[in-house]
């Protein structure tokens, strides 16, 4: 790999990936192990599902209200005034969503 070059070549693309590639290899973690473990749980976190009750509901909305609170009373910056509003739209989307799932 490391070999020299004239000053006028070019770098190609596949320098690039072998560059990368060996960064990915630098980069991987080992894991060594002296018994046997059960790694069965590691993926488990990516497959979950959300639990869409009524507690979750209750915090959408009441930070939903906040917002909306806040919308109202502060003196916010054009910027910050769209964000809470895209916010805002956001969670009321959410809660929206949540209400017809409970209703199933």
């Amino acid at each position: 790999m490391r070999s020299r070059r004239n000053p006028g070549d070019q770098v190609t693309v596949d320098d690039i990936a072998k560059l990368y590639d060996a960064l990915l290899r630098a980069q991987k973690k080992r894991y060594y192990r002296r018994w046997d473990m059960n790694t069965s749980h590691m993926g488990r976190r990516k497959n979950r599902q959300i639990v869409q009750d009524d507690v979750r509901l209750k915090r959408i909305k009441d930070r939903a209200e906040g917002i909306r609170f806040a919308l109202g009373h502060e003196d916010l910056a054009h910027r910050q005034r769209k964000e809470l509003e895209q916010t805002l739209r956001n969670l009321e989307l959410a809660a929206s969503g949540i209400e017809r799932e409970l209703k199933k």
